[in-house]
């Protein structure tokens, strides 16, 4: 599908579609799966690292950012909860 096509059917561009499904499905397993890391939430919704899932996703996007424990990699979901504000939830 042309992209102009595809942004007048869905109102966004390709990639932008597909980031707002990758962060729907982020913000579904972080308020689901609180014991799963940043690293695993974000290989699960195809971002490679979590750096990257954390920089170009979430904090562009929703200028929130993920706290990580170095020692046991978790996610504070309160952090990130307010996200549902976005249309998130």
């Amino acid at each position: 599908m042309c992209p102009r096509i595809f942004k007048a059917e869905t109102g966004n561009t390709p990639i932008h579609y597909l980031i707002d499904i990758r962060l729907t499905k982020a913000y579904n397993l972080l308020t689901q799966n609180l014991e799963m890391s940043i690293q695993e939430i974000a290989a699960q919704v195809g971002y490679e690292d979590a750096l990257s899932f954390q920089q170009q996703a979430v904090q562009e996007k929703y200028g929130v950012a993920l706290v990580c424990s170095a020692a046991q990699d978790t996610i504070k979901a309160a952090e990130y909860a307010h996200s549902a504000e976005y249309g998130l939830s």
